[in-house]
């Protein structure tokens, strides 16, 4: 009973290191890595902005329980538009990242320091991924500084 189960163990590890490899080879090969930078850097853009916006609300939500006046009480929303928009200025970088990765690729030796560690450790088809995965504190406060509303005014208690 103990080797059945182990060979079945073996047989499922083995038919997942497949499907992994297949994937892996399909998304970060290099037919479909400007498609896969592309849309990595999309998401990312969408991910940040929606975290932004949904601290906003959260944020503004405790404010209005804080709140003892009676001013109207107008809600923040989700806005989809500007994720749109974020998404589509993660979209464009993804482009023009994907081509200056190929770019600096050829002239290695132009590298600046803090990429030295991206060039020397990772290849080419994950570089995109991994400056994305750093770069989502940036698309977090992007769109903060972006569309950032004044502070509401709080009111004296004197």
């Amino acid at each position: 009973m103990r080797s059945n189960t182990w060979n079945v163990f073996k047989t499922f590890r083995t038919q997942i290191k497949r499907t992994t490899g297949f994937v892996h080879s399909v998304i970060f090969g290099r037919r479909n890595l400007l498609l896969t930078n592309a849309l990595i850097s999309a998401s990312m853009g969408a991910i940040g902005d929606s975290i932004q916006q949904n601290f906003d609300i959260l944020m503004d939500n405790v404010h209005k329980k804080n709140d003892d006046s009676n001013e109207s009480k107008k809600s923040t929303n989700y806005s989809t538009i500007r994720t749109v928009h974020m998404t589509t200025a993660g979209l464009s970088t993804g482009v023009l990242t994907h081509y200056w990765y190929l770019l600096l690729e050829r002239f290695y030796g132009t590298v600046n320091r803090p990429q030295l560690i991206n060039f020397a450790l990772l290849p080419l088809r994950y570089r995109i991924l991994f400056d994305n995965i750093i770069s989502l504190g940036f698309d977090i406060y992007a769109p903060y500084v972006k569309y950032k509303k004044p502070l509401r005014e709080q009111h004296d208690s004197s």
